[in-house]
């Protein structure tokens, strides 16, 4: 559905904006180990996971702001 769909791409993009976020604040050593570089490398996955944030960007554009369908 479009508001499964709006939560998945809110929630992933937040989660990926604040593991970025913890990265930034914690410094260079951050990168090497830890829980903010766990953080960092899993963020992209969860864009993926359920269907990308792209897939969920044309699921919302055509459902809830009625455009048309991406050409295939």
């Amino acid at each position: 559905s479009t508001a499964s769909s709006l939560m998945k791409l809110g929630i992933t993009e937040m989660m990926f904006d604040i593991a970025m976020l913890r990265g930034d604040i914690s410094g260079a050593d951050a990168m090497l180990e830890g829980p903010d570089a766990t953080g960092m490398l899993a963020a992209p996955g969860g864009r993926i996971a359920g269907g990308s944030s792209q897939v969920q960007r044309n699921i919302i554009g055509e459902r809830l702001l009625g455009l048309p369908r991406e050409p295939k």
